[in-house]
């Protein structure tokens, strides 16, 4: 007679596979809320096979141990295919049926091996219950103490990264302000210099309209959260210390500061409504502070999702799946073509919404043309394609890929820009902003001594575009970068007493962000 009883580990195994990503990278994680669907999948393909096994295996302990097998081999599959693109006669079968096939032997050759080794399987069942138990209150330990180390509340803010100002406007003589954020678009002279790409005809266009455009605008930062840090509290961020064990808490601090800005409490202040469009990335994935989120987050498809993917066998089940069959909303990539063209026409409609009478602050961060590009030139929608991060002989196809998500790019801001200067109530601040260049960077940043000068130039040259209503051209200065930007607005339009600061760029390696190396034409420059 079988005993009727359900062995726990499998499912334990499950749930620690989310939650040791997560405390691995906890500073990717702006919500709880995102490990859900995480969990919830996990969970499914445990109990799945659970309940298909007890067909063939009548022995619990044993089918808990071929469960077990089965979810490694899902939480596993996406590391090994990870691995295998970093050597260089393997990566041409990695996203083949081969590594499958391979691991999924070697596992099955495992368990032969110990089930012929321990014949009865109840033996394993302990161990492996007390293993997976410690391992994964382990990881949930970890996990809620970053995150009480690294998220302050809300509403705390450390007083030297809110510049003061004493200024005060009239509420009904505040202009609407539209901070438009262009992932990863690289300024002209490096577009046409390293990219063979003539983006006048869209300056033109823009210059027409009444913009003012910088001709050798730089960025701060070479990253786009320490970039958002930096643009929305006008200040820099050489406070933050870069020592190894602080990087993954000050990386989660300086998400904080995106969303507890100083542009915000200015705004707040002088009666600004908030209008705010989250995306996947951790940094701008939500916004407490915001009167309107559009859409809500939960609806957005996380990057801490789409990594967690990546290291499992969900991502090219789903790929395969969804190129056969149209997949509900979710299941798609995080920067689907729907979802921007969602956004590009909300962003369009944003000037006949209520306001109660108040002047509205909008903050869209758009993660295009930053990868994977998803539109051809004339906005068709195309597959995702990522570049390789490696080194690559060839370097056409991705660059081919950048430029036409960039081409399809302007048309969308063209009719943006044309919508909320015509259908706004009064004549509206906007401001068009790249956080960084391209530089055709490996997935880990290096150092800059390791970056020959016109990729690390590249990496600093950076798209900008201000339309303001009454105010002299010349008070855009050439070379503006981000953290001049609201001082200039604030000075202008609400009379704060906000001097401008050196324009200078800062070179951090991935394996240190916060160790900054001041960098001019693609070089360090004297300190």
């Amino acid at each position: 007679m079988t005993t009727r009883r359900l062995v726990v580990y499998p499912l334990l195994a499950a749930v620690y596979s989310v939650l040791a990503l997560a405390a691995a990278n906890p500073e990717e994680i702006p919500g709880l809320w995102v490990l859900l669907s995480p969990l919830g999948l996990s969970l499914l393909i445990a109990v799945l096979a659970w309940v298909l096994l007890t067909v063939v295996i009548r022995d619990p302990d044993g089918r808990a141990f071929v469960t077990f097998m089965l979810v490694l081999l899902f939480t596993s599959y996406g590391y090994f295919i990870l691995e295998l693109e970093e050597i260089p006669w393997a990566a041409p079968i990695a996203h083949t049926i081969v590594p499958f096939v391979f691991l999924a032997s070697y596992l099955a050759a495992a368990m032969y091996l110990l089930f012929r080794l321990i014949p009865n399987r109840r033996r394993l069942t302990p161990f492996l219950t007390l293993l997976t138990s410690i391992l994964l209150l382990w990881n949930m330990a970890v996990l809620l103490r970053e995150r009480i180390r690294s998220y302050p509340s809300v509403g705390d803010r450390a007083s030297a990264n809110r510049p003061a100002s004493s200024a005060t406007a009239n509420r009904k003589s505040s202009p609407d302000i539209y901070l438009i954020v262009l992932d990863k678009y690289t300024g002209s002279r490096s577009l046409k210099s390293n990219f063979d790409f003539d983006n006048s005809a869209f300056e033109t266009f823009l210059r027409r309209r009444g913009f003012v455009l910088p001709g050798h605008a730089q960025a701060n930062y070479i990253y786009t959260a320490l970039s958002l840090a930096s643009l929305l509290n006008y200040g820099y961020l050489d406070s933050l210390p870069w020592a190894p064990e602080a990087q993954r808490r000050n990386k989660a601090y300086v998400n904080h500061l995106v969303e507890n800005n100083a542009v915000w409490q200015f705004l707040k202040a002088r009666g600004y409504r908030f209008i705010f469009f989250p995306t996947a990335f951790p940094f701008t994935a939500t916004n407490r502070l915001a009167d309107v989120q559009v859409p809500n987050p939960r609806q957005i498809l996380s990057e801490f999702e789409t990594a967690w993917r990546r290291t499992t066998l969900a991502e090219p089940v789903i790929s395969w799946v969804c190129q056969r069959i149209d997949c509900p909303r979710g299941l798609t990539p995080f920067a689907e073509a729907e979802l921007m063209e969602w956004k590009f026409g909300q962003l369009r409609q944003v000037p006949t919404w209520p306001r109660d009478g108040r002047p509205l602050f909008v903050f869209a961060h758009l993660t295009v043309p930053h990868e994977p590009y998803i539109f051809n030139a004339d906005c068709s929608v195309r597959l995702p394609f990522w570049p390789s991060y490696f080194v690559v002989k060839d370097e056409r196809p991705e660059k081919q890929a950048y430029i036409a998500q960039i081409t399809c790019l302007n048309q969308r801001l063209q009719s943006i820009a044309g919508h909320l200067l015509t259908d706004s109530p009064s004549q509206p601040i906007i401001l068009l902003q790249s956080d960084h260049g391209h530089g055709r960077m490996p997935l880990h940043i290096p150092a800059i001594d390791a970056v020959t000068p016109d990729r690390a130039a590249e990496r600093a040259d950076i798209f900008a575009a201000y339309y303001l209503p009454g105010a002299d051209a010349s008070i855009v200065g050439d070379s503006i970068s981000p953290v001049n930007v609201f001082r200039m607005v604030f000075r202008e339009y609400f009379q704060a007493d906000l001097p401008p600061l050196p324009d200078e760029t800062y070179w951090s390696p991935g394996t240190e962000v916060f160790r900054f190396t001041r960098v001019q034409n693609g070089r360090p420059s004297p300190q």
